[in-house]
């Protein structure tokens, strides 16, 4: 697929490391984990990709700040008793060479192999290349080719701020498209001064919205993210 070369990050972009910094981090966590979870972890950074890229990392959030380091999150493909396995580590930034945002992602060449990814190719078609993002599982296996969705697999989206009504447009649509499909469609609104809300939050009847940003989870004040949106 097709890469951009970023600079700048924001939590969910996935980020491609270098050879050596894979290496470094392998065995790392390698070396702490329990016996049940090694050999999907084995798995994992043994993946190099068709051009060598290997698994990358998904940026994260963290509340420990490390000068010069970038929180990730690595997911590999095996479950184990069911349920995805999620890594937390820190990269080198210097190690990584590039950041793939999640609107790269959706607006990119991918095969359509399961419904949530023949969802998330129509979503594109009609977005026009603007500002939606896709996150999560199809993310993953956009930029891999590896088999990380399913027919039970979920679609996660990002999207930029928009005003209040733009949103509850949008988030209608994908609604509407999500229950063609068979499935459900978790939007998340990226906000102007880096938190992140739930779109389905956005349209509750409550004062406060739960936020996430790379540093910290807060109770935002409604009426100041709607009055943000809405600039």
């Amino acid at each position: 697929m097709e890469k951009t070369e970023l600079r700048t990050y924001g939590r969910h972009s996935l980020a491609v490391l270098s050879k050596e910094e894979r290496l470094r981090i392998s065995a790392e966590i390698l070396q702490k984990s329990s016996p049940d979870i090694l050999s999907a972890l084995k798995e994992l950074f043994a993946f190099e990709g068709a051009d060598g890229t290997g698994m990358p990392g998904i940026v994260r959030r963290s509340e420990t700040v490390r000068p010069g380091m970038v929180p990730l999150g690595f997911v590999p493909l095996r479950r184990h008793q069911g349920q995805r396995l999620r890594i937390s580590t820190f990269a080198e930034e210097a190690e990584i060479r590039e950041y793939i945002t999640p609107v790269r992602l959706l607006h990119s060449d991918f095969e359509e192999r399961t419904r949530v990814l023949r969802a998330a190719k129509e979503i594109a078609a009609w977005n026009e290349g603007k500002d939606l993002g896709v996150l999560g599982s199809a993310g993953l296996e956009i930029f891999t080719g590896l088999p990380y969705t399913n027919d039970d697999s979920d679609l996660d989206l990002l999207a930029g701020a928009r005003p209040v009504g733009e949103l509850k447009e949008l988030y209608g649509r994908l609604t509407a498209l999500g229950r063609r499909y068979g499935f459900a469609v978790d939007l998340e609104v990226a906000l102007p001064d880096g938190f992140g809300v739930k779109a389905a939050e956005l349209f509750m009847n409550t004062k406060t919205l739960l936020g996430k940003s790379m540093r910290e989870v807060s109770l935002l004040d409604r009426g100041k993210v709607e009055a943000m949106l809405n600039r």
